[in-house]
Parts: structure tokens; sequence; C-alpha cells
């Protein structure tokens, strides 16, 4: 490019933005695009060229923003903090200092000491998540906070779902009502009928007679049939079977 013709488009650059940045203009151009001719952007008066474009005026303030990191796994081995993910290799420490460092407000769920602190809904989740793997904890944290016997159906899905309790998302339908499930109930039958224990000792040990406990134990509960061949892994014969043996028991 020549340059005369260049001199010249630099010219018409510094033309165009001196023109569009009038605030009147400006107003009339976002109207035009955004608002498709309705007049939503006015010029105010009081405030200058600068105040206008950016829309932020001496006086405006931001509102502060908190952001946490909810965290439901067992141990955080990540960064805590911007600097933590920057490469600073062959960076000046004299520098480090003058790089913004943004904290992460890190809620590691299972090492939460003290969860009174929450309201009911919360703190079913969070005490169920932590005590997850201690089945006896569990078990006693239930029976002993008598808010689980009516806990909200959208708290009890978290709560499985981040222990990832199958056999507790399988049974919900039998312990639910009205938007509200026992956990208790439901976690007690498990417990006690030895479900989940059952069927891997069942499995690695071949006890037959351990895997029709666990459905006789399903059916007079009344579960559905495909309820109990997925949780106790088994065919649907030996349903028929045992259900079989407990009609002639009854008669």
């Amino acid at each position: 490019m020549s340059p005369v013709k260049e001199k010249k488009n630099m010219k018409k650059d510094v033309t165009k933005k001196r023109c569009l940045s009038d605030n009147e203009r400006y107003a009339d151009l976002i109207n035009g695009v955004v608002f498709k001719g309705k007049q939503k952007v006015r010029k105010e008066k009081g405030i200058n060229k600068a105040e206008f474009l950016s829309g932020f005026k001496r006086e405006s303030r931001l509102y502060p923003c908190i952001t946490l990191v909810l965290f439901f796994g067992e141990t955080w081995d990540g960064s805590k903090d911007l600097h933590g993910i920057l490469d600073f290799t062959d960076i000046p420490e004299e520098m480090k200092e003058y790089v913004n460092n943004y904290q992460m407000h890190l809620l590691e769920i299972r090492k939460l000491e003290n969860t009174e602190v929450f309201q009911p809904d919360l703190k079913q989740i969070f005490d169920f998540i932590r005590y997850a793997k201690d089945k006896e904890k569990l078990k006693e944290l239930v029976e002993n906070d008598p808010v689980y016997k009516e806990m909200d159906e959208d708290a009890y899905d978290m709560a499985v779902e981040y222990t990832n309790a199958k056999e507790l998302i399988a049974v919900k339908g039998y312990y639910g009502k009205d938007g509200k499930v026992d956990m208790c109930e439901a976690l007690t039958a498990l417990i006690e009928d030895g479900w989940k224990e059952g069927i891997k000792e069942g499995i690695k040990e071949g006890l037959d007679e351990k895997t029709r406990q666990i459905v006789r134990n399903m059916l007079e509960r009344g579960m559905a049939d495909e309820d109990i061949i997925a949780l106790a892994e088994c065919r649907q014969e030996l349903i028929k079977e045992v259900r079989k043996g407990l009609e002639a028991r009854s008669l």
C-alpha cells in the first residue's frame, strides 16, 4: 500500500472514530443495531463522554461477588489459588509479587467439622456424604435425626448420587411420598437385610442360599421383580421359585 493511500485510510479511521464516539451518535448506533430503532439508550445529562461510553459513572459501584467451590470427593489435590496454576519459570522472583493472586474458597464436604451451622437440608446432605463409608455411623446418624424421616426428594437424590448409593436410588419409590423420602427406613432396610454385602458375599463364595434370602426379603417388602433382578443380580426364574415357596408357606 502506498504511503499516500495508507495516510488516507488512517484519516478515515480517525474521522470515523471521532464521529461515532459522539454520545448521541453512539446511542443511536446501539439503539439501531441492538434495539431495532427503539430509543432505549439515551445520553444522560451531567456525565462526560468517557462515562457515557463505558456505562460507568464516577459514583457507580460494583457489587462484591463471592465464589465458593464445593468439593464432594475424598481429597482435593489441586491448587487453591491462581499462583498455583501459573508457570513462573524464568520469571524473576521480584516480579511475582506484582502478579495478582486470587484465592479459591474451597469447601471440602467430607472434611467439614461442624455442619450445625447449616439449615436442615444442607446439613442432611453434607452429613450423609461425610459418613457414607461408615455404615454404623450412618445408621446412627439417620436414626437420631428425625429430619431424615421426611427428607426432601431432591436432597435425598443429591445425597445418594454423590455417594454412589445405587441401592438407595433404586428403593426410593418404596419410601417416598408427596415429595418426601424416609431416608431412615430406606437405609435401615438395606443395612439390616445386608443386601449390598450379601450380594457381594454370595457372588464371591457361591452361597446361593444367601441370594435366595435376599430375594425373599425383597419380595416380602413388595419390591418389583425388575428392581430385585437389578439389586440381587439374579435370574427371573429364581424370583419365581422363591415367590412360589413364600406362597406355599402362607397356605
